[in-house]
């Protein structure tokens, strides 16, 4: 940023500026005569009140737009008494603002602002007796047990708070259903699956459809917590649900052996 300072402006500057504003210049028409930037210009003209552009590219801050010549506003309409009178006595009768701008010849939003502006009342938003007055059918009470306030509501053409109003007023209560809370018992299955004999796919320890439930099964599950390798396996070191002995990490063991580990296990812990 320069520290340049602006120029003033002189007598006859000023004599220009108002002249051709007056003439209908725009501004970068009298920025180009004065070898002035045309904000500096329009800045002048609104601060000294110089003039005030007729042109709708000038809209400089202050300035106050007029538009072009050939373009006329068509004027507001002003709203004779007769028609008040007309708008008062067709609220009364429930006429909507659509009925009364087609009795008019304006267009429902002008007639919406001339009663709310001169708070002429309220319109009705449907004909016919408001829901307060409106009587109870005589067939409500049998249909109202077995169907709902919605579908009540759309058969009698009212809304669903006249339902429930008139459901009051005839003391129809219905019976909340509270759920019987329903305690879910898990079911456990013992009974091994078929496994693959691939080498390392045995099925998780602690799983309840592979649990052993026979004091066996309780002693591998007792070392198995202890940091143990455990599993079930035949004569051959290989896994089988159904073998008689158990791979102890790199030992096969029976399952009275099994059972004497456990319990060593289970002294040791209780004697720390």
């Amino acid at each position: 940023m320069s520290g340049a300072t602006q120029r003033p402006y002189t007598d006859h500057e000023r004599e220009t500026i108002t002249r051709m504003i007056a003439d209908g210049h725009s501004s970068r028409e009298v920025a180009e005569r004065l070898g002035r930037t045309r904000n500096s210009v329009i800045a002048v003209s609104n601060r000294e009140r110089l003039g005030t552009w007729k042109f709708s590219n000038n809209k400089g801050a202050g300035s106050q737009w007029m538009p072009k010549p050939g373009l006329k506003r068509a004027p507001r309409a002003t709203v004779t008494p007769a028609e008040l009178e007309t708008i008062t006595r067709l609220i009364a009768e429930g006429k909507s603002a659509a009925a009364i701008g087609d009795a008019l010849g304006r267009t429902k939003r002008s007639v919406i602002h001339i009663v709310t502006y001169r708070n002429m009342g309220p319109f009705l938003s449907r004909s016919g007796p408001k829901p307060s007055e409106m009587i109870i059918p005589d067939d409500f009470a049998e249909r109202w047990v077995y169907t709902t306030h919605a579908i009540l509501g759309r058969h009698y053409r009212v809304g669903n708070a006249t339902v429930t109003k008139w459901a009051r007023e005839l003391g129809l209560v219905r019976e909340r259903k509270v759920p019987e809370r329903r305690v879910s018992t898990p079911t456990i299955d013992y009974t091994p699956r078929t496994v693959s004999r691939i080498p390392g796919n045995k099925p998780a320890p602690f799983s309840n459809v592979y649990r052993d439930p026979t004091r066996a099964g309780q002693a591998a599950d007792v070392l198995r917590k202890d940091g143990w390798k455990v599993h079930r396996c035949n004569a051959a070191g290989i896994y089988d649900p159904a073998g008689s002995l158990w791979q102890c990490g790199r030992v096969r063991v029976t399952e009275a052996e099994l059972i004497e580990r456990a319990d060593r296990v289970l002294s040791r812990k209780m004697a720390a």
